[in-house]
């Protein structure tokens, strides 16, 4: 079965088409998971509706408050029945053929090593297809291994290999990907791009954060990952360029650097620590270059 997840809050418009997109996109027994984060809008409602007519298998999930993505994409992973998983954003649509979702399961459950599809994403605000940091630099392709991948459309191979939590929800938004990245890479499996599915990523500005704030969450998160995986002396190379960022970024402005100390403590939650050995850290950094340590 195919598990088809979306995690939506208040955007009942866009993720309608990001539902009608996935129609016909599998011939294979699927069901769709909704996750609201606490929606005000109708979204419950016009959903069971429209999946009652379509005779679509729902599995609806209401949480009473905003769980962040992390948070609601582990609620996605715990109730999904199928043994892979396609994530999509409530802001996106599924623009390539017919199929196109069973493609990328076989090719999934074919490849024993791979956990991870990334999958080809075009970009409103960056007018372009999103790149992916690659192994040693080499072009964009299915089967090319990625440092990490881009939660807006992926699919995961739900298996024994991974914990039933496989984000930290302290991280709420940003740096999730990274961290199961690391994650699925420690366990001898990897992440890799494929472009049989051709998504189209239409940012909501209803939602979204402040440009500051994504970008210091962006930072942030970033490091709690670091701080869970990377080993010394690694890790100190990277707390000096998250320092560094953080106080370019804030303004060296003491309100902003006192609100970043105490996100912080709240975002780290030592149970999710996981150091790698430095000689397996250091094969990381020989594939994917030294961009790694920052």
């Amino acid at each position: 079965m195919l598990s088809i997840v979306i995690i939506t809050c208040n955007r009942i418009d866009s993720l309608m088409k990001t539902i009608e997109s996935c129609l016909n996109k599998t011939a294979r027994e699927w069901e769709l998971i909704i996750v609201d984060n606490g929606s005000s809008d109708g979204t419950p409602e016009t959903v069971k509706k429209y999946c009652k007519e379509k005779g679509i298998n729902l599995n609806f999930y209401q949480s009473p408050k905003n769980l962040g993505v992390a948070g609601a994409r582990n609620i996605g992973y715990k109730i999904a029945k199928g043994e892979v998983l396609y994530f999509i954003d409530d802001d996106a649509v599924i623009s390539s053929k017919d199929n196109c979702l069973d493609e990328a399961y076989d090719y999934l459950m074919s490849n024993n090593n791979v956990q991870v599809l990334s999958t080809k994403i075009w970009d409103e605000l960056w007018n372009g297809i999103l790149p992916e940091i690659t192994e040693n630099n080499v072009a964009m392709m299915t089967g090319v291994k990625l440092r990490n991948f881009i939660g807006c459309s992926h699919f995961i191979k739900k298996d024994s290999t991974l914990p039933e939590t496989i984000y930290p929800d302290n991280l709420f938004y940003g740096g999730e990907e990274a961290y199961l990245s690391l994650l699925i890479y420690k366990n001898g499996k990897s992440v890799e791009y494929y472009e049989g599915v051709y998504v189209e990523h239409h940012p909501s500005k209803k939602t979204r954060m402040s440009k500051y704030d994504l970008y210091r969450n962006r930072v942030l998160n970033w490091f709690v990952v670091k701080e869970y995986y990377y080993p010394q002396p690694i890790l100190y190379i990277s707390k000096l360029v998250y320092w560094f960022r953080i106080l370019k970024l804030a303004e060296f402005n003491l309100k902003r650097l006192k609100e970043v100390r105490k996100l912080h403590k709240d975002r780290y939650n030592s149970k999710y620590s996981n150091t790698y050995k430095l000689s397996d850290f250091i094969k990381i950094i020989k594939l994917f270059g030294i961009r790694y340590l920052i």
